[in-house]
């Protein structure tokens, strides 16, 4: 995949106590993970905090996307639990606070180049 020209971000904090079992998880199916994205995306990562923002516990989910339309593909593969990107997905969502209390949060990022500005 060229540049993305899209960055889905999403914001998560870790259930108490589970970011040692995530960090083994994702060691065994980050490859998975990666390989099991549609086409037109990309897996760029899982990264925690360390300094700044909110601090420990939090993590940060980044999905490359070649194109606006690629959300929509990545959210079909996703929402399949037969698939492997769904069950994937259940299993990492599992180790955060998925609760309505929880924060956090999700954007979606354009790449300089590509960004209009409207008036």
């Amino acid at each position: 995949m060229a540049m993305a020209a899209f960055i889905d971000h999403w914001a998560m904090i870790a259930k108490d106590g589970e970011s040692d079992a995530l960090l083994e998880w994702l060691q065994k199916n980050e490859a998975r993970l990666a390989a099991a994205l549609p086409e037109g995306s990309q897996w760029l990562g899982l990264y925690g905090e360390v300094v700044g923002g909110e601090g420990p516990g939090w993590w940060h989910m980044l999905i490359g996307l070649e194109k606006y339309g690629t959300i929509d593909t990545v959210y079909e593969a996703a929402r399949d639990p037969g698939s492997e990107l769904g069950g994937l997905l259940a299993d990492l969502f599992g180790y955060f606070d998925q609760t309505n209390q929880a924060r956090g949060g999700r954007w979606l990022w354009r790449a300089a180049p590509y960004i209009k500005i409207w008036e």
